[in-house]
């Protein structure tokens, strides 16, 4: 048996999905949606599947006068986006999703079957935030997002 290609192995998927997602993500924002809809909440997993990564590059390449919309592209990215960790365990991509957004719309998740909850638990206790900012990450936001009755966790 020979090597199998990326789309025989079943990886194609795993490795496209989050600019696939990600393409998706932006078309409500080159659209003007957030503008008619500003209340709408969408939630990310891969955090925001590399939208925070390529906000430069898109505000760059889709600046508001050519698409239309009202206002920069990051207004929506912080104001109707949440970022789950969906297994993205790496502090250099946690850091730029916090710089660009803040903690407030980070959400803790882990990639399962691909990650396992614990080492979605150790990434959790490795980032470098306050006690306070950790249990926002971990619980506080879904929490607040969902409407959920706050339970108290050990993090």
């Amino acid at each position: 048996m020979g090597r199998l290609s990326l789309h025989q192995s079943g990886c194609y998927g795993r490795w496209t999905e989050p600019g696939r997602t990600g393409t998706h993500a932006l078309r409500p924002i080159l659209r003007g949606t957030f503008d008619r809809l500003p209340g709408l909440t969408i939630i990310l997993g891969h955090y925001g599947e590399g939208i925070p990564y390529m906000l430069p590059r898109i505000e760059r390449n889709f600046p508001p006068y050519f698409t239309g919309v009202r206002r920069e592209h990051w207004g929506p990215i912080r104001a109707n986006f949440y970022f789950a960790f969906g297994g993205w365990n790496w502090p250099y991509m946690f850091e730029i999703v916090r710089r660009t957004v803040g903690v407030g719309p980070i959400l803790f998740s882990t990639d399962y079957p691909y990650d396992p909850m614990e080492a979605g638990m150790r990434f959790l206790k490795l980032i470098e935030v306050s006690q306070d900012e950790r249990e926002l990450i971990a619980h506080g936001n879904a929490e607040a997002l969902l409407r959920m009755w706050p339970r108290r966790w050990e993090c």
